[in-house]
């Protein structure tokens, strides 16, 4: 069961930057009206996919998926947050 937890959250750190690049990618594919564009797409797709990877990789052997994942998400600043709606 903790190896599909550990799927879900390499995947999860993989999209990151598969979707910011996919957001460039787009963004180019639409603004230049050359035959180019589609080349330059699949450029900033393949990029977004391989930094994706190594990032998903990286996290993987130096911390494990799942930790890092929750350092990610337990930020100290949504702490505060809490403490100060927790007192009103």
């Amino acid at each position: 069961m903790e190896t599909i937890f550990r799927f879900f959250y390499w995947v999860r750190i993989a999209l990151s930057p598969i979707i910011l690049f996919g957001i460039f990618a787009l963004i180019a594919y639409f603004n230049f009206d050359t035959p180019i564009n589609l080349f330059l797409a699949g450029g900033f797709v393949l990029i977004g996919l391989i930094l994706g990877v190594v990032l998903a990789e990286y996290a993987r052997k130096k911390h494990g998926t799942i930790e890092f994942s929750a350092r990610v998400m337990a930020s100290p600043d949504f702490d505060e947050v809490a403490k100060k709606e927790k007192t009103k």
